[in-house]
């Protein structure tokens, strides 16, 4: 759990909460297609919020595996990151992609990650800035590694992580040069 300083309610600089939906609709109003990947803003505090869609250049409506769905989310130095899930849209891989403008507009690395699951952020606070000093020049994220599909024998199929991994990568290389 990320401390967040007095009077702040939301984890980006412009004091707002960002996230990503996945095989939805979103908030009321909802968008008029359901959407593989869908972004909001969360504007306001536990007893007041609302919800606002955001329409973006990465929205998709690929369901299930066959889409990216956000699996990470984080601001750093007022710029939006996401681990994406799903890179090849056919459930593998993940991919990093980042926004200058709140989630309208991605730039996607032209790299993935083929060995793990579903990557994501450990957040230190409003836009990062509650990162210990001893760690402020990294940034740190977890995964399984990597993912194995156990067939049940009622029909369907769930997935089971062989193994957890944490690991930090300097901060100018992974974010602010897009790794």
């Amino acid at each position: 759990m990320c401390a967040r300083p007095q009077g702040k309610r939301g984890t980006a600089d412009d004091d707002n909460l960002y996230t990503a939906y996945g095989d939805g609709y979103g908030f009321d109003p909802i968008v008029p297609n359901k959407l593989g990947l869908g972004f909001a803003r969360v504007i306001g505090g536990p007893t007041d919020f609302t919800g606002e869609n955001i329409r973006s250049d990465a929205e998709n409506t690929g369901m299930g595996t066959f889409g990216k769905k956000a699996s990470g989310m984080l601001m750093v130095d007022g710029v939006l990151y996401i681990w994406a899930r799903n890179a090849d849209n056919n459930g593998h891989y993940c991919q990093l992609a980042w926004s200058r403008d709140y989630a309208q507009t991605w730039t996607w690395s032209n790299w993935n990650f083929k060995q793990f699951g579903y990557l994501t952020f450990v957040n230190f606070g409003v836009n990062y800035t509650g990162v210990p000093d001893q760690h402020k020049d990294y940034v740190y994220m977890v995964s399984q590694e990597k993912w194995k599909m156990i067939l049940k024998k009622q029909g369907g199929c769930r997935f089971e992580a062989c193994r957890g991994i944490a690991f930090r990568l300097p901060l100018y290389i992974t974010l602010k040069n897009g790794m």
